[in-house]
């Protein structure tokens, strides 16, 4: 553990660096946290390897009750000699401080100069707060135009709540889709066997090409995060199997902490053996099965008005919040070309193989 105490507050802050190597204790700490998410997990960094990427990670303070934490993954850029550094959703902070996240920051810009990274982006979990922006200004980042391409945002459903109030909260044609699913026969199964992961990324496929979008989920990763859940809370698969029989539905739903997320999803189109209320009642018996093992929060990720599914979310009763977005930094003025360069190679791959 080592000590930075460049604070413009005057305050001592501990960092432990990447010498974090304990899964345990790294997924406790994340579990104290209000914002956890699950691309801070340990879990998220294991499987990532898979896709060539490292994971680094830092705290700020102790195990028990760490006042910020980070995980990065770094790789590479080829024929560059130079690398990048992805904070996915991160850094995340303790709520009553969440602006004081400077110690964690200025620790990532060490490690990315040490270790030639042309570029390093954050993307902090929290509602976009002017303390925090300032925060992230006074560390030397600056919004990035990654920022551009969506509106930095997400719905979210609090599962401390009654059943009863989360349907409450349903628009009425919401929850008549709901009841029209359930009176339809559509049945909701859910596990990590690899049979349910392969079902799940054919219906993937299958939406991608009927959207004419670029598949977002790699099978190697979704394979690697069951895998490295274990238990079935940190990742598992939902399918809705139709009326016929045989799955018209499906979601991949990651978790940590008190929070889990609608990862990717995958539906048959209407002349494909679409049925109406096959997405309601998806994400009816996400929320029941996640309200059974703890979690408090269901993140439905994305909050962007021009998005076909934003009205969707919202008649769900989701809680519209922006989001503090991605900054960057970059090591030295002349990188900021090469940034670019290495934003569009890792928005690619995000897009093509569902690597980032």
């Amino acid at each position: 553990m080592s000590a930075d105490n460049g604070s413009k507050l005057g305050i001592q802050i501990s960092i432990v660096q990447s010498q974090i190597s304990n899964r345990e204790l790294w997924n406790a700490a994340l579990a104290t946290m209000e914002r956890a998410t699950f691309a801070q997990s340990w879990e998220w960094g294991k499987a990532k390897e898979t896709a060539g990427w490292t994971a680094v990670r830092w705290l700020e303070g102790p195990f028990e009750r760490p006042s910020a934490m980070a995980q990065g993954l770094a790789r590479r850029l080829p024929g560059l000699g130079l690398g990048v550094l992805w904070v996915p959703r991160g850094p995340i902070a303790r709520e009553e401080g969440s602006a004081r996240m400077g110690g964690v920051l200025r620790a990532i810009r060490r490690w990315a100069a040490r270790h030639a990274c042309a570029i390093v982006w954050v993307s902090p979990y929290h509602a976009r707060e002017p303390e925090r922006d300032a925060a992230l200004a006074a560390a030397g980042f600056r919004r990035s135009l990654l920022n551009e391409e969506t509106v930095p945002g997400t719905f979210w459903l609090d599962l401390t709540r009654e059943e009863s109030e989360l349907r409450a909260r349903m628009s009425e044609n919401w929850r008549r889709n709901l009841d029209r699913g359930v009176r339809a026969g559509l049945r909701v199964r859910s596990g990590t066997e690899a049979a349910l992961v392969e079902e799940f990324l054919g219906l993937h496929g299958r939406m991608s090409r009927r959207k004419d979008l670029p598949e977002r989920v790699g099978r190697e990763l979704l394979l690697a995060l069951v895998r490295e859940g274990g238990d079935g809370r940190g990742a598992r698969i939902f399918l809705v199997d139709g009326s016929a029989g045989g799955a018209i539905a499906g979601a991949a739903v990651l978790g940590a902490g008190g929070s889990c997320a609608y990862a990717w999803g995958g539906s048959l189109g209407p002349g494909e053996g679409g049925e109406a209320g096959a997405a309601n009642r998806l994400h009816w018996e996400i929320c029941r099965w996640a309200r059974g093992v703890g979690y408090r929060r269901y993140d439905l990720e994305g909050a962007d008005p021009r998005s076909p599914v934003y009205e969707f979310k919202r008649r769900m009763g989701g809680e519209a919040e922006p989001l503090t977005g991605i900054w960057e930094w970059s090591r030295f003025p002349a990188c900021v070309a090469a940034g670019l360069l290495a934003a569009r190679w890792l928005r690619d791959r995000r897009g093509t193989r569902g690597e980032a």
